[in-house]
């Protein structure tokens, strides 16, 4: 506590306005970084995809699923989004049922 807050500031319309566009900037960059680590999350190695997704071994994605599933480059490596699983999943559902997947 500074001891001031029992004084009345008055600002001026430029002042407010000022103050608000500052606070709506660091807001808005705020929910930006925030979608941007979101995404971060949704990116996973073909390994993960395997484990935790599909429930096959990496052999089985290589001669089943590969050439279908949508992949993102990422350097020289393949990487791969958690939310396209779902979708491409109900797309290959008759592929999915004879590998028992």
């Amino acid at each position: 506590m500074t001891g001031m807050e029992g004084i009345p500031v008055k600002l001026s319309d430029e002042d407010v306005n000022a103050i608000a566009n500052r606070l709506f900037h660091l807001l808005a960059s705020k929910k930006a970084k925030e979608e941007v680590d979101k995404g971060k999350d949704d990116v996973i190695t073909q390994a993960v995809l395997c484990k935790e997704e599909l429930h096959c071994s990496p052999a089985t994605f290589n001669k089943w699923y590969r050439i279908d599933f949508p992949w993102y480059p990422k350097g020289s490596a393949r990487v791969y989004h958690r939310s396209d699983v779902k979708p491409w999943q109900n797309a290959h559902k008759q592929v999915l049922e004879k590998h028992q997947v």
